[in-house]
């Protein structure tokens, strides 16, 4: 099992000790690829998974893995739109 440090964003991305605009770059980068990164995490706690498909800190940020978050992202967006029409739905009556 490993772990990766790149998972969430934090405030010096790129190491160089200064907050600059690459660093704000890097963090919506590391917010799009999150729910990749999370599903290689998950799927490396299991026993020989991460060895198998040959994980690493790195495959959460490749083609797919950002296809995927593209999915991800997008399905929480259409959930929160849902409940918030059903919400003001609700309220008008």
């Amino acid at each position: 099992m490993f772990q990766c440090q790149n998972i969430f964003p934090r405030a010096d991305m790129n190491g160089d000790y200064v907050y600059t605009i690459s660093d704000l770059w890097l963090q919506i980068k590391t917010v799009f690829h999150m729910p990749a990164k999370l599903l290689v995490e998950v799927l490396a706690t299991f026993p020989g998974v991460a060895q198998f498909l040959e994980l690493t800190c790195w495959s959460g940020e490749s083609l797919i893995a950002g296809a995927f978050s593209l999915v991800a992202w997008a399905v929480v967006l259409i959930v929160i739109s849902t409940a918030l029409v059903i919400t003001g739905n609700s309220l008008e009556k």
